[in-house]
């Protein structure tokens, strides 16, 4: 997502993290929250959010693909985590 507050940008990557599963979609995290409650019993998960600020002369798609590499690290170190650890 690329949001703007006046001249500054910013790139917003987001997910959920529910159960092994890594969810892009705001209705299909709820659809899995739904079926998880009814046959497990849990409604439990992980909010993700990375971004990153694109300066003033930057170039929003390098900047995006910068994010994107990062992402990839917080994504698998954030394997080691349990749910719902504030980290």
């Amino acid at each position: 997502m690329l949001i703007r507050r006046v001249n500054e940008y910013q790139i917003v990557f987001y997910c959920y993290q529910n159960r092994g599963r890594v969810i892009v979609s705001e209705y299909w995290e709820k659809i899995y929250q739904v079926t998880d409650a009814l046959l497990m019993g849990r409604r439990d998960g992980t909010f993700v959010r990375i971004m990153a600020r694109v300066p003033g002369n930057g170039s929003i798609e390098k900047n995006r693909q910068e994010l994107d590499g990062f992402s990839g690290l917080v994504m698998t170190n954030l394997e080691q985590y349990p749910l719902g650890a504030k980290i």
